[in-house]
């Protein structure tokens, strides 16, 4: 029986998580954008690279998406709308704004979906071994399709994709997720 203090309770915890995951994309957000982007525009001599190497935010995408499936979509959603309107100020009465930033947080979630449905491997079932793989794999996965279609939906299905810029965007991405799997791999050795 569902008691009224359970469905509370519930509610309470997902409130929770959707404030600790949403404020974490925000931190990692302003950490790419206002610190890893300029020391990179002073080592690379300008603005020759657009967006950021090393992008942080990804790396929650997919490790929310690894732990937490399709419900990463409504924990990161408030932290995704907060950064953008902070950092980038995409403008939300755009729909190629909505059709990128439902590109950019829901492709980590088909990944482990796709994953689990050709290979039967679920992430939380696995060891940590073979999570690592799979968070790669589907990283991978993620950075290259889910910036392609960012890519198609900020400038439109009609206009030639700048394959150098995706790139750009998809190498950054899956550094962000390298460095945050090894500060949190590292990070939970010292705390052992």
């Amino acid at each position: 029986m569902v008691t009224l203090t359970g469905v509370y309770r519930a509610g309470a915890f997902l409130l929770g998580k959707t404030f600790v995951y949403s404020s974490l994309l925000v931190i990692l957000a302003i950490v790419s954008w206002e610190f890893i982007r300029p020391l990179q525009m002073m080592v690379f001599r300008g603005d020759q690279l657009q967006g950021t190497l090393i992008f942080l935010p990804f790396a929650l995408k997919v490790i929310c998406a690894y732990f937490e499936g399709w419900r990463s979509l409504l924990l990161l959603a408030p932290g995704a709308l907060i950064a953008n309107q902070v950092l980038w100020g995409l403008p939300l009465d755009q729909i190629g704004t909505w059709q990128a930033l439902a590109w950019s947080y829901s492709i980590a979630p088909l990944g482990f979906t796709l994953l689990a449905a050709f290979s039967g491997m679920r992430p939380g079932s696995l060891d940590a071994h073979r999570g690592w793989r799979v968070l790669a794999l589907v990283g991978i996965f993620s950075a290259f399709v889910g910036q392609l279609g960012v890519h198609m939906s900020a400038f439109g299905g009609n206009v030639e994709i700048n394959w150098r810029l995706l790139m750009t965007y998809a190498v950054g991405d899956l550094l962000g997720l390298v460095a945050l799997a090894f500060v949190l791999h590292y990070g939970r050795r010292l705390f052992r």
